[in-house]
């Protein structure tokens, strides 16, 4: 008897670890997919042209980042002037490069 209710222990043991893996691997798999942060060349009204960057908390798809900028502008470096933005030429998950040749040199240059 004692051996089946230690057989059953190890058993359940043995659900529980298992359970715990799989949770842990759906857990990260949704905390990437949650923080997909954007990077977006855009031409400012000055007509400069600049790359700035949109939370992934706050669009879910380029499409709604270059909304989200075209809309509300974006804060410069300071942190203090809103810059507004004329025309997106482009947007892009962050770790993927841009399409435009001068869009990847301005990243490049572009402090994170």
């Amino acid at each position: 008897m004692a051996m089946t209710q230690l057989q059953h222990v190890g058993t359940e043991i043995m659900k529980l670890k298992y359970l715990m893996v799989v949770l842990s691997f759906v857990g990260f798999n949704y905390a990437v997919a949650s923080t997909q942060d954007y990077k977006c060349y855009v031409q400012l009204t000055n007509q400069s042209y600049q790359v700035a960057f949109v939370d992934g908390a706050n669009a879910k798809t380029t499409s709604q980042a270059s909304q989200i900028l075209l809309d509300n502008g974006f804060y410069a470096e300071d942190g203090k002037q809103l810059l507004k933005v004329k025309k997106v030429v482009e947007c892009q998950k962050m770790q993927t490069s841009f399409v435009d040749s001068k869009a990847n040199l301005a990243d490049e240059r572009t402090p994170r």
